[in-house]
């Protein structure tokens, strides 16, 4: 479905169903469909996310859309601001983090 019209182009949110009878490990075979899918959006100029963030099953692409420089930023605002990790899990593209204190 289209949720979001821009100028430069759309919100799609895709829904995917599959028959998991008799299919040897369903969530690995559904998480190579959605990584494949990911990746083939990437390839054709769409984005890795539009208002739900990035969290765990995309941290895996965010090299292919951030410089190194943009990851270090988000990973000194994280520290400088949460250095105690209140505010959420180090997970996604904050998994580099290694201060868990």
């Amino acid at each position: 479905r289209i949720t979001q019209l821009y100028d430069d182009g759309v919100c799609v949110y895709f829904y995917f169903c599959m028959n998991i009878c008799d299919v040897a490990e369903p969530s690995e075979v559904f998480s190579g469909i959605e990584r494949s899918a990911r990746q083939e959006i990437l390839d054709n100029g769409g984005s890795l996310s539009h208002h739900h963030g990035l969290g765990k099953l995309r941290s895996p692409f965010v090299h292919q859309i951030y410089s190194q420089g943009h990851m270090d930023s988000i990973v000194a605002v994280k520290e400088a601001l949460d250095p105690i990790n209140i505010f959420g899990a180090r997970n996604g593209m904050l998994s580099m983090i290694t201060n868990n204190k």
